[in-house]
């Protein structure tokens, strides 16, 4: 999987805008009114991240990519972009967008996937168990106590589950679990101490073990805390590489 991290510090807003799509272009334009030019940028900042990604892995493509939204809000390649890709490359990727404080994200990978990116808040921090009780369970609760980096870890691991599995907006945070594992305690952790994310919820079709996440640390600035999620074998190590611009 690629990821991409945009600054939304190092772009004049149109090179933004001529970045993404018409849909999102018609977005900001709606938006602008009544928000700042930073929350402007940050709304386009994440959908031009992503095509960054696919231009670098697929130059043969119509840029910017158009987008879609289904009900609950997910961002989906829209059919004529998913057609093409088909015919030209024979690949139907999947992605996910976030954004928080300065950046846009952005991840592309052949598999479902999840990613989120939050500017941690440490004036949250005499309100985390008031948070904790009410968006995670009782497991998580207990691990996270009055720890906000735990907080953090828990809350993104939780975004990029809900956003792989495809069930925002259908799922309660409070209803599965995700466990941080680190370092050698966890079969599928590499010895530079790599974190990663196991989740406990069942599905219907047994599909439970499919999902595994990772959090992200190397790329950010402090303050920052990100995880990805992705369908896969949770026995298998996630491979992650950053887009270099």
């Amino acid at each position: 999987m690629i990821i991409n991290l945009t600054d939304i510090r190092k772009y004049e807003i149109n090179v933004l805008f001529d970045g993404v799509s018409k849909a999102r272009q018609d977005y900001s334009v709606r938006i602008s009114g009544k928000n700042s030019d930073k929350n402007v940028r940050l709304s386009l900042a994440s959908e031009y991240s992503l095509n960054q990604i696919m231009t670098k892995l697929y130059p043969n493509m119509t840029y910017p990519l158009d987008i879609k939204h289904d009900k609950s809000g997910c961002p989906l390649f829209a059919d004529k972009t998913l057609s093409d890709l088909k015919n030209k490359y024979d690949i139907n990727p999947y992605f996910s967008l976030s954004h928080s404080g300065d950046y846009g994200c952005s991840v592309v990978s052949e598999n479902p996937v999840g990613i989120d990116i939050e500017k941690m808040d440490f004036e949250k921090h005499d309100t985390l168990e008031k948070l904790a009780a009410r968006f995670f369970t009782s497991e998580e609760s207990d691990w996270v106590k009055d720890d906000i980096l735990r907080f953090y870890e828990i809350w993104c691991a939780k975004e990029a589950f809900l956003k792989a599995s495809g069930l925002a907006g259908k799922l309660p945070m409070s209803g599965f679990r995700a466990e941080i594992v680190l370092g050698a305690q966890s079969a599928q952790s590499s010895e530079n101490g790599e974190i990663y994310i196991k989740y406990d919820y069942q599905f219907d079709d047994n599909q439970s073990n499919r999902y595994i996440g990772k959090i992200l640390l190397d790329k950010l600035d402090e303050g920052y805390m990100m995880a990805v999620c992705v369908r896969q074998k949770a026995d298998t190590v996630i491979d992650c590489k950053f887009l270099v611009e």
